[in-house]
């Protein structure tokens, strides 16, 4: 399943969402309060008016981005029941709220946002990376870039399609190298101004949303983070890659903390064998073929202190690195899987079987779950969950990360700073996107012509970086090297300005 959110495409939808996670360090009740002081501050502006649950929809709507059912409008009307509503036949307005200091914060953040736009706007026209950009365009990649990075933005598919986004992966990187910029010089200068620390207010207000829309549509109305009391979540093989030690730090990092909140909430870690195998064909393909070995996800692998016998230890002991993280490999899953084709099934048959019929209202009572970063694989099960009515068969690490985090909320924890890194840093490398493109024209040139597959993927890759070569230099072409090694210099120390 995918958490979708509670925003619309909207002038002040970004300045919403800092708001929202403003709201979290002071009301963590119930997502009901969180959304409180939005709808105050859109009641009438006369004692006795009367309150059509309508128009306060359309009020949330409009000025916030907020899009909400009426009956979650009702509710939220009726916890101002003797405090500023008056329940009778119709609900009417029996207190004015003084919205002074709600339109106070709002103006900074709204500021603060204009400021990262224009920030961005600034960067790609002095480094001459995008000359003709204007500002509503650098709100649309900013936009864009947060979706695609599983921080949904917006609940309305049509508006993202209307996005005049030409080449995602090139905006993305410009996205990411502003930011990670900002976070260097606010690192080493003015940490109160870095823009980054916004964008990571953004992203709370992100996971803020998802856990309401999850909370709205799934019945768990008091956001009440039950004991997962044996839940199951199955690890695919890219959390594996994490697990293991064998990506980056910064992915490293995002897996620790969201694997405490599971095994620390009473969830289990399990994956299958053939997932181990998944990875272990991984690094031995990195092991045989030197030539994708700047393309592979084994970032770790990739430090140029590591030998060959780096890589064949760590095809020996990866499955041992997962289990010493708490999880528990299933053993002989073969007869579940057809090799030949996909896991899909074999997973599905496997959370069947542990659920013995039972069918889930909330993650809570899901008893097994399939947990991956690839959101394309996530819509594979989407698919199915709507086809079979069989709920919650997967979810993305950080729509689950939403709700643990949410529910289990700590100003102090740094899994959203943990995530806009992780995702900026993906950005900021064009491997993975350059990687299939090489792989697929490869293919096609193998079948085109005598070459073999060796000899298309070397031809291959020289057109692919050439084709990428102008934006290397356009970003002074070690400018992410720069800044990852800077980022990983006293790792911890680095995010203590941010606490």
């Amino acid at each position: 399943m995918f958490l979708g959110t509670v925003f619309k495409m909207n002038d002040n939808m970004l300045a919403s969402q800092v708001m929202l996670s403003y709201f979290i360090n002071y009301e963590n009740k119930d997502y009901l309060d969180l959304l409180l002081p939005f709808v105050k501050v859109s009641l009438p502006d006369s004692v006795g008016d009367v309150i059509l649950l309508t128009d306060m929809q359309y009020c949330l709507e409009s000025r916030f981005g907020i899009d909400l059912p009426l009956n979650v409008v009702e509710k939220l009307l009726k916890r101002l029941v003797g405090e500023y509503v008056k329940e009778g036949k119709y609900y009417t307005l029996d207190k004015l709220y003084d919205s002074t200091e709600f339109e106070r914060h709002f103006t900074i953040i709204e500021y603060s946002v204009d400021r990262i736009i224009s920030g961005i706007y600034d960067f790609l026209k002095n480094d001459k990376l995008l000359l003709n950009i204007t500002k509503d365009r650098v709100k649309e990649m900013l936009v864009n870039f947060l979706d695609i990075y599983d921080f949904y933005m917006l609940n309305d598919s049509m508006a993202l399609n209307e996005l005049t986004i030409f080449d995602p992966a090139k905006d993305n990187f410009y996205i990411a190298s502003y930011f990670l910029r900002d976070y260097i010089y606010a690192k080493y200068n003015h940490p109160t101004s870095s823009n980054f620390n916004c964008m990571v207010e953004i992203a709370k207000g992100s996971l803020a949303a998802k856990t309401i829309y999850y909370s709205i549509n799934f019945k768990n109305e008091n956001n009440e983070l039950k004991q997962l009391d044996d839940i199951k979540f199955i690890l695919d093989t890219g959390l594996l890659i994490d697990a293991a030690g064998l990506s980056s730090e910064e992915s490293q990092k995002t897996f620790a903390e969201l694997s405490n909140l599971i095994i620390s909430n009473g969830g289990k870690l399990v994956t299958f064998d053939y997932f181990i195998k998944e990875m272990r064909d991984l690094i031995q393909e990195f092991i045989d073929q030197p030539e994708v070995r700047s393309f592979s996800t084994l970032t770790k692998l990739q430090d140029p202190d590591y030998v060959i016998g780096d890589y064949e230890c760590a095809f020996r002991l990866c499955s041992s690195y997962v289990e010493d993280k708490g999880i528990k490999i299933l053993r002989d899953s073969a007869s579940k899987f057809d090799m030949e084709s996909n896991h899909y099934m074999g997973v599905i048959n496997y959370i069947k079987e542990i659920r013995a019929g039972c069918v889930p209202e909330n993650l809570f009572e899901c008893k097994a779950i399939f947990i991956t970063k690839e959101k394309t694989t996530c819509q594979i099960y989407n698919e199915y969950e709507q086809e079979s009515k069989l709920p919650f068969l997967a979810m993305t690490n950080i729509d689950l990360a939403a709700i643990l985090w949410f529910a289990t909320f700590n100003k102090d924890s740094k899994l959203p700073r943990l995530l806009m890194l992780n995702n900026a840093y993906a950005a900021l490398d064009f491997n993975s996107q350059a990687y299939s493109a090489i792989k697929q024209k490869s293919k096609l040139l193998t079948a085109k012509s005598s070459f073999n597959f060796k000899e298309a993927m070397d031809i291959c890759t020289r057109k692919i970086l050439n084709e990428n070569k102008s934006i290397k230099e356009n970003t002074k072409e070690n400018f992410s090297k720069d800044l990852k090694s800077l980022c990983s210099e006293d790792s911890d120390s680095n995010l203590k300005f941010m606490k």
